[in-house]
């Protein structure tokens, strides 16, 4: 189950998370950012299967068919990005990101689990 957490009056995104064992395919047209804090998460999407452990990064883009699979205990932090939000700070159509530290290594994964850190500690500190 994803749990969620509006941030701004506009939900421009939204931070929960899932502990489970399954979620079946499914779409949205929100982005989708997995970051993994514990266990192992298999993410199918486009007929391709990765595996994810603590600390990786997915972005799913918008519509994309995915299914989330954890053959054992995992706890994932999910955050869902307003695609229409997303758009109105474009020139370009469709943005579409390309984000997966399971496939990439690189010092730039390293950033963005700071920000994912440093998120996750605000979450908690206002969240008391």
């Amino acid at each position: 189950m994803i749990q969620r957490m509006a941030a701004g009056t506009r939900e421009d995104f939204s931070i929960g998370f899932w502990s489970g064992s399954l979620l079946e395919e499914h779409m949205h047209q929100d982005v989708e950012l997995l970051f993994v804090l514990d266990g192992i998460l298999t993410v199918t999407m486009l007929d391709t299967r990765f595996e994810l452990k603590a600390e990786d990064i997915l972005v799913i883009n918008s519509n994309h068919r995915h299914r989330l699979i954890a053959a054992e205990p995992v706890y994932v932090c999910v955050l869902h990005f307003n695609y229409s939000m997303l758009l109105s700070g474009q020139d370009r159509k469709l943005p579409f990101f390309y984000c997966n530290s399971a496939v990439q290594k690189g010092e730039k994964y390293d950033g963005l689990r700071e920000i994912m850190g440093n998120l996750l500690s605000e979450c908690a500190v206002n969240d008391r």
